[in-house]
């Protein structure tokens, strides 16, 4: 129903959905329709049936039901699919379906689709062929042993802080430059709007590239005579004076939109894909002379039903507010580029025209310089462009421009999350995985763990006041869990009134005496700590349990060796029911 009372409106009689596939052309459509792509199995060589059991294979996968729901892993599929028909047809000519494959095929086709680094596709190919039907079992589970290894320093692994810095500080100078020439631009056509250049000559290349670009963000073209259709003499003047393509005077190119795509995954740790596809934003949360902060939807399409959500981008830095004597104008902090909000609104300004003319709400819209045209897409950024476009951030320092030139969103926003420790767009468990695969965030929690460790332990030895007897000189009645208590009534951690302490407190009051009947529920209470180790954090295991380990094996060591093994042959279910009772609060004072 598309409101109260009235039916929704229905396709017409005889409607009939668009045909996906006629003959062996699959159109890939993505989720929200904006991604179209036609990918045509018939021109692949080989036999016809194995052309089709893979166009079946890919159809599923990248259908309404599949996985591969976006152009990028559409492509991906689309080259394992094209290079695994390839492989069939000049190795196995006479093979007439895919169920034909042996394992020693699969080998043999993975080494195939290796790639330079030393990478194969397995994930993709196993998944391709896991919806032909005939594969057999054991090919797949063959695909599946070859995992890829990851190299330490490769792409799961975080860019140092000086190789971030380098990298923040490059993109910036980019996107920099980019506002200085679109700013410089807008001036000029509003001066020329103004007129602020009527009284220079009609030749004057300052005047002729202000008509023409004014000329240009009324219509969308440049103006052309009116006999023979040719640009008109100011177009000339003013080419021959900027000596670039006019638009891109006043539009990003495809790599000043890539570094504010890159700059944004760094500052706010999101997949590139959902960077790149940010729309324009309808909701500013605050007033104008309040900390900006936007509402920005956006869409992580591996999260399947999750996918749409909303992200708060603001002009605070992540780590601190600004301090009380930051005394900046609101719009200085509001395009600051060393916050996500600052780059955003920065990237929105620069694309406005853009935007408004192809009509897109999408905020990365920018030049390419190739085609000529404007595009609201992912900007797409190949090695040997990275040069040329970046010239003017390289510094001849071989370990700075090595690392300007090479790097990867996937480990820009792995720097994020390393730096924050905060999940971006997934669960607490996923950002676990992601921290327990790099090296310094192991290494530093090693450190950390082993420091906290070794003060708790300190600080529990030197805290305990439990005495040892080797004689008892209490009876039974006086007895707790792990000790018994000289004067339960004048308790030194209640301040001299009744004791209302849990039982492992008995480790550090001096009314607490440990004697030999005491040994097998101290050791029962000992081993039920050590086999919490396994099952708590090691934030937990630091700060409750390791400190009471370290003092019930201080006082266990006052006994002889004799009576140690003694009362392990005396512990019982009571001593360990009691135990486990006792660490889970069962015994705690009401």
């Amino acid at each position: 129903m598309s409101g109260k009372g009235r039916p929704a409106a229905l396709p017409p009689q005889g409607w009939q959905p668009p045909q996906r596939s006629p003959g062996l052309v699959l159109e890939f459509v993505s989720d929200d329709g904006g991604q179209r792509k036609a990918f045509d199995f018939g021109v692949l060589p080989g036999h016809p049936s194995v052309r089709e059991e893979l166009a079946s294979a890919f159809s599923e996968v990248t259908g309404p039901l599949g996985r591969w729901r976006r152009l990028q892993s559409a492509e991906r599929m689309w080259a394992v699919a094209r290079r695994t028909n390839k492989w069939v047809a000049e190795n196995r000519p006479t093979m007439s379906e895919l169920g034909e494959l042996t394992v020693a095929d699969a080998r043999m086709l993975l080494h195939a689709l290796r790639t330079p680094a030393g990478h194969h596709p397995m994930s993709e190919l196993r998944t391709l062929l896991s919806c032909c039907p005939a594969v057999k079992e054991e090919v797949l589970r063959e695909i599946a042993r070859h995992k890829n290894v990851g190299t330490k320093g490769g792409g799961h692994q975080p860019y140092t802080e000086q190789e971030w810095r380098w990298i923040s500080t490059a993109m910036r100078t980019v996107i920099r430059r980019a506002r200085e020439r679109i700013v410089a631009h807008r001036q000029l056509v509003a001066d020329f709007r103004a007129g602020k250049l009527d009284d220079r000559d009609t030749r004057d290349p300052e005047r002729c590239l202000g008509e023409v670009l004014d000329h240009y963000l009324r219509t969308g073209d440049f103006p052309h005579a009116t006999s023979n259709g040719f640009p008109t003499q100011s177009v000339r003047i003013a080419s021959l004076v900027t000596g670039r393509p006019l638009r891109s005077l006043l539009h990003l190119s495809t790599g000043e939109a890539w570094a504010f795509g890159a700059l944004l995954v760094g500052l706010t740790g999101l997949n590139p894909s959902t960077v790149f596809e940010l729309p324009v934003p309808r909701i500013l949360a605050t007033a104008p002379h309040e900390p900006g902060v936007v509402f920005v939807d956006a869409i992580k399409h591996r999260r399947g039903p999750r996918a749409a959500m909303t992200i708060a981008l603001t002009d605070l830095r992540t780590e601190l507010h600004p301090p009380d004597h930051d005394r900046r104008p609101q719009h200085v902090r509001e395009t600051s580029l060393t916050t996500p909000y600052g780059v955003f609104m920065s990237l929105l300004d620069l694309t406005e025209s853009a935007r408004h003319m192809v009509g897109s709400e999408k905020a990365f819209t920018f030049y390419v310089r190739a085609t000529q045209t404007l595009t609201a897409t992912t900007p797409k950024v190949r090695g040997e462009h990275r040069k040329s476009w970046f010239a003017e951030a390289l510094t001849g320092d071989p370990e700075r421009d090595d690392v300007l030139l090479g790097f990867s969103l996937n480990r820009l926003r792995k720097t994020h999350l390393e730096r924050h420790r905060r999940p971006v767009a997934h669960t607490p468990a996923t950002l676990g995985r992601y921290l327990r695969n790099m090296d310094t965030v192991t290494e530093e929690g090693y450190q950390l763990i082993r420091e906290a460790l070794d003060e708790q332990v300190a600080d529990a030895r030197k805290r305990r006041r439990m005495h040892v007897e080797a004689l008892a000189s209490l009876g039974s009645d006086h007895d707790t869990v792990i000790g018994a208590c000289t004067d339960f009534d004048h308790s030194p951690h209640d301040g001299g009134a009744t004791c209302r302490q849990t039982f492992l407190t008995c480790l550090d009051c001096s009314n607490a005496r440990a004697f030999p009947r005491h040994l097998p529920f101290q050791l029962a209470v000992l081993d039920e700590l050590q086999r919490q180790r396994d099952h708590v954090s090691a934030l937990r295991w630091v700060t409750e349990f390791a400190g009471r380990v370290a003092q019930l094996e201080e006082i266990i060591a006052e006994f002889e060796p004799a009576q140690r093994t003694q009362a392990r042959d005396q512990i019982t279910d009571l001593h360990r029911r009691t135990a486990a009772r006792l660490l889970t609060g069962d015994l705690d004072p009401i």
